[in-house]
């Protein structure tokens, strides 16, 4: 999947898919976003600024092209280390991360579904998400301030 500026926010998690001024396949947090950055000749259009997370060697802050980023798959492990984990009446791994939000574990994505007390059914599913920094665009919507850890 291709990145744009617009599936970005600041601080989102992303990866570094190409060589460039921080190596292949290091995690990034985005802390600045130009949509109108353009490199007319090499069809490039949108850049971040970002900084290596866990990366001791790449510890300053770096411009990169929107096209080079790629998104991080969002998995059990990294829930796991981040939420507690239930399991609901069919079976399914679940993830709770707050009080009226959860996340199930459907296999090829992760399913959000609200709780509601005074409704049948009790959940109502809201949005499906497979990669990371599509969960920190949902948590800061449900307004859910947690640091992530990979």
């Amino acid at each position: 999947m291709a990145l744009q500026c617009l599936d970005l926010m600041i601080d989102d998690i992303v990866r570094i898919a190409k060589d460039v001024c921080i190596p292949k396949g290091t995690v990034v947090s985005i802390k600045g976003i130009d949509v109108n950055n353009r490199f007319i000749e090499k069809h490039l259009v949108g850049s971040v600024s970002c900084l290596p997370i866990n990366n001791d060697e790449y510890g300053m802050t770096c411009g990169v092209w929107v096209e080079y980023l790629e998104p991080i798959p969002l998995t059990p492990e990294i829930l796991e280390k981040n939420f507690e984990v239930e399991s609901n009446i069919f079976g399914l791994q679940t993830f709770k991360l707050n009080e009226n939000f959860k996340l199930e574990n459907r296999g090829d994505r992760f399913c959000l579904v609200r709780k509601c007390r005074y409704y049948y059914p009790s959940t109502f599913w809201i949005c499906d998400l497979v990669h990371l920094h599509q969960l920190q665009h949902v948590l800061r919507f449900c307004g859910i301030s947690i640091k992530i850890k990979l």
